[in-house]
Parts: C-alpha cells; structure tokens; sequence
C-alpha cells in the first residue's frame, strides 16, 4: 500500500512540475539564444523573459528584441501572461515588468540596441538619470506595439 501512495505521490509531482505556470525561468547566461535575434544571452543587465498564457517562455537579450515578436506573427499582446526583465542594478534579478521603473537612453549600450533599462524603484532610475543621463518611460513597452 506504501508503494501505491509513493507512485501516485510521485505521478502527482510530475504532473504539476509539467504543467503551465507563469514563473520565470532561470536565463542560462552564455547558453540561452534570444528568440529573436538568435545571439546567445550573455550580459546580466537587459535579459528578458516573456511567459505567454500557454506557459510557454520566450527569451530575450534586450527588451527591443523582446518587442520584435510581439509586433510580428510570433505572440499577440493578449497572449502574454507576464513579463520578466532583468534588474539593471542587480544583474541576474528578474523582476515583473508592472512592477519596475524603466530608463532608456544611448549610454546603456543594451546588446542590440533597445538601450531600456529596469529599474526597481524610480529612485533608483532618477539616480541613474542624474549621473549618465536618459530619461523615464512607460514600462508598458507592448501597449503602443502594433
């Protein structure tokens, strides 16, 4: 009977960890390609991950190859569940895009040019403005996506 319970424990966990969620899923740096341009994602800072309502993920180097797809055939605005952007302050810290502060100007050198940088706190994106430059824009870089 022991054994019983333990399979259907253990079907139950494979069930649920295949299932779709909308939680981030680690960039691996120097592994993982962006979906759009096909470099592999290396700098910490402009990662981005959009999670669509399937539960699938999608993989970018910068939020402007992000915004590619989701102007193309690829994903529809209304199909994204989430998005994730890398935390320019803390390299590697995915945060939720509704939730950050987002900075664009040249200085950023993003890797293929979308040079928008998240921040967590409009703080933290005003202290960036006052020493490099840039300025403050919407986080909701799909909204004007046509």
């Amino acid at each position: 009977m022991k054994e019983i319970t333990f399979r259907f424990a253990v079907l139950l966990f494979l069930i649920n960890s295949s299932s779709c969620s909308s939680q981030v899923k680690p960039i691996k740096y120097g592994k993982d390609e962006c979906y759009f341009c096909k470099m592999i994602i290396v700098d910490q800072k402009f990662g981005v991950e959009i999670v669509s309502k399937k539960g699938k993920i999608f993989k970018f180097d910068d939020l402007g190859c992000a915004k590619h797809i989701v102007k193309g055939d690829v994903l529809k605005k209304e199909e994204i569940e989430e998005v994730f952007v890398n935390n320019y302050l803390k390299p590697g810290e995915m945060l939720n895009l509704e939730k950050i502060t987002l900075v664009i100007t040249d200085s950023l050198g993003s890797p293929m040019g979308g040079n928008m940088a998240a921040f967590d706190t409009k703080a933290a994106a005003i202290n960036y403005i006052n020493s490099k430059g840039g300025k403050i824009i919407s986080n909701k870089v799909f909204e004007s996506v046509k």
